[in-house]
């Protein structure tokens, strides 16, 4: 039973790194005119997105099967991730209800956004966040070899 419960624990972590993956990219698609690092970090997000898609149903499968305990390197990759986003995630929390207005106002708040995005911050978010993937990748593949 405690396999279960640690492995629908690790799922829940993954719903929710998810769920701030899709908002802050949902955030990004709605900038206009971004520019091709902005486009990179969507790009990069979707590719995050489907992988934690991936590692869901890879989890759920583990419990239902009773099979070892997720791999600590997947927490710790999802950790590392949730670092990597952080500086994202505190823009989308900081305009978005802004954002939903419409205006010249607000055309003037988009283009304070795009300032606080220097673009070298943005490609090193971007940078970082690939690697993350690569890592996750790198521990999913390891945990699916334990568990078949």
């Amino acid at each position: 039973m405690e396999v279960v419960v640690s492995a629908f624990a690790v799922v829940s972590l993954s719903l929710q790194l998810l769920q701030n993956v899709n908002t802050i990219k949902s955030f990004m698609q709605g900038m206009k005119h971004a520019s091709t690092e902005i486009q990179k970090v969507i790009q990069t997000l979707e590719i995050l997105g489907s992988l934690l898609d991936e590692l869901r149903d890879v989890l759920e499968l583990q419990s239902l099967r009773h099979a070892p305990p997720p791999s600590a390197a997947i927490i710790n990759c999802m950790a590392r991730c949730e670092v990597h986003l952080q500086p994202l995630k505190d823009i989308v929390e900081k305009y978005s209800e802004t954002l939903n207005l419409r205006g010249p106002r607000v055309e003037k708040l988009w283009d304070r956004v795009k300032v606080g995005l220097k673009m070298k911050d943005i490609a090193a978010i971007e940078k970082s966040i690939h690697q993350e993937i690569s890592n996750l990748n790198t521990a999913i593949s390891m945990n699916n070899t334990r568990i078949q």
